[in-house]
């Protein structure tokens, strides 16, 4: 996101990381092209990224990011791979703070450019190094369950059910999206359920993935 959440001020996440991090603030400014809620702050020594995740509707959404944490930690530190940026231990030697209903971490600020396309051969090889350390991360990184999120809504507004409005301001418009391809869409989570069965019944060449879970 490139714009902060309206109930999340600067304010309130630098007295949060001030409090959990001991890091003063002495200015802020949000990075652009990042998928989460970010404040950077440049304190007395160092520069870093304070991201902020909203967890409070969601014990599995905590669970998921304290483990996708706690795996680039161990990454880095343990298995030595510096290319994975990890965030840093808070005063109570957690990697997630919470506060009202978001969970704030801290990172390195890392000055990079992103206008240089990726190098593939260098993609490669740090997706490799993450898969070899499966072993080291194992029971800290979440197992994939194949599941599809949301699956039961999606099924609901296939069958012809109204949109369901819990599932947030765009459920009426994903409805009259989706509903004219109901018959491509059906047969494809039919598919889903076969490829996701077989693949579950044998885990173990399941490697440790990028994106915090193991897969196959």
């Amino acid at each position: 996101m490139r714009t902060p959440p309206a109930d999340l001020c600067d304010a309130a996440v630098a007295a949060a990381v001030a409090a959990h991090w001991s890091i003063p603030r002495t200015r802020s400014a949000t990075p652009r092209g990042v998928r989460q809620p970010p404040l950077a702050a440049h304190g007395t020594e160092r520069a870093l990224v304070r991201s902020a995740d909203a967890v409070a509707d969601s014990c599995a959404r905590t669970a998921e990011l304290d483990a996708a944490l706690a795996t680039a930690h161990a990454l880095h530190h343990r298995c030595g791979l510096e290319f994975v940026v990890a965030p840093h231990l808070n005063a109570d030697r957690a990697l997630l703070s919470v506060s009202g209903r978001y969970a704030l971490a801290v990172y390195p600020y890392l000055e990079r450019s992103a206008d240089a396309p990726a190098d593939k051969g260098q993609l490669l090889s740090m997706i490799s190094a993450v898969h070899a350390a499966t072993s080291e991360v194992a029971g800290l990184v979440l197992v994939n369950d194949l599941t599809l999120p949301d699956r039961a809504a999606l099924e609901a507004v296939l069958a012809g059910a109204g949109p369901d409005r819990s599932c947030g301001p765009f459920a009426a418009h994903f409805a009259t999206l989706v509903r004219p391809h109901r018959w491509q869409l059906g047969p494809a989570l039919d598919r889903h359920d076969v490829v996701a069965a077989a693949l579950g019944a044998e885990r173990s060449g399941w490697v440790a993935t990028p994106w915090g879970s193991q897969t196959q």
